[in-house]
């Protein structure tokens, strides 16, 4: 319940839920605490943000690809790893 809620200005972008969505589903918050999911989230976007690439393909080729989802699982692990 706790993913993609949004603030009232602060629209995120289809791509970018595309990927907390796939974080989500994928089990990767599983060990997180609830309380802590939205500060997970914010923390994917900005880290997202850094690395432009995968926001880029998805929105460009409508689909997770298998090199984007190679470097999806690699930053959602590295986002992850700070709330151990």
């Amino acid at each position: 319940m706790e993913l993609l809620k949004q603030g009232i200005y602060a629209p995120v972008a289809v791509e970018a839920q595309i990927c907390a969505l796939y974080a989500g589903t994928k089990g990767f918050l599983d060990t997180i605490d609830t309380t802590k999911v939205g500060k997970f989230e914010a923390d994917l976007y900005h880290a997202l943000d850094d690395e432009k690439q995968i926001l880029t393909s998805i929105k460009r080729e409508k689909q997770i690809t298998e090199d984007t989802e190679k470097n999806l699982i690699e930053l959602i692990n590295k986002v992850v790893e700070i709330y151990k």
